[in-house]
């Protein structure tokens, strides 16, 4: 398959794909007799791996961890996808992350509206008084 195909297929650019290949995300790849990339269609599966970890809000700086973790622990059942075990812990305390973030920014929002609400009346106020 082209770089093009494979691009297509899963919804990423060329750039990408060379990009994942340049950082090791995905397997070194062979070249046709032209010297064009030419690609697996095992690859595709790595690179809807390498979204869904995305998806997640992993940087791909971290993806590679994810599956030598894998390749190494044995008990995986499809270990293009990752530990378990692993991945799960890792989901948690993004999870705790997003949801004490979420919190600071509802706390944040209470007191901007707070600071309107006591803008709002004070031009009120104000004309009320005696200059």
């Amino acid at each position: 398959m082209s770089i093009r195909e494979v691009a297509d297929a899963c919804g990423v650019s060329v750039r990408a794909l060379r990009y994942y290949e340049q950082i090791g995300l995905i397997r070194p790849i062979g070249r046709n007799v032209s010297g064009q990339r030419y690609y697996t269609p095992e690859i595709m599966g790595d690179v809807q791996v390498i979204c869904a970890y995305k998806q997640m809000g992993f940087r791909l700086r971290d993806i590679p961890g994810f599956c030598e973790k894998c390749a190494n622990c044995g008990e995986c059942t499809r270990p293009e996808l990752g530990h378990t075990t692993t991945m799960r812990n890792l989901l948690e305390a993004r999870k705790q992350r997003i949801t004490k973030l979420i919190s600071n920014l509802q706390g944040d929002l209470a007191r901007v509206e707070h600071g309107l609400a006591v803008l709002r009346q004070e031009p009120r106020d104000a004309a009320r008084e005696p200059g």
